[in-house]
């Protein structure tokens, strides 16, 4: 009967194995063995790389195997304009509405 029981529990563990998806997530972090860096996981790659934007230089996504799949860019790309302190016009505030 104990080997019944075993037997049982053998093939209902290896359905449970074959029946559960392997799910990736996507961890932002600066290196994969860096687990402190982390700033987010997600389960969609796109919304992992919006984020690791986000999260600035130095961040990457990594898969659940510790693939590198994205990296963030070191700054603005060619096509981006910068605006320095100079280029910014002053933002005056509007007069209050006077009650006649």
């Amino acid at each position: 009967m104990e080997n019944v029981r075993n037997d049982v529990k053998k093939l209902l563990s290896d359905e449970a194995k074959e029946q559960a998806p392997e799910e990736n997530v996507y961890r932002i972090r600066k290196s994969w063995k860096d687990s402190t860096s982390q700033v987010g996981v997600y389960i969609e790659l796109s919304q992992a790389i919006i984020n690791c934007d986000k999260a600035g230089e130095g961040y990457s996504v990594f898969n659940s195997k510790g693939k590198c799949m994205y990296t963030a860019p070191d700054g603005p790309s060619k096509d981006e304009e910068v605006l320095l302190p100079e280029d910014i016009e002053p933002i005056t505030p509007k007069p209050k509405p006077t009650v006649a």
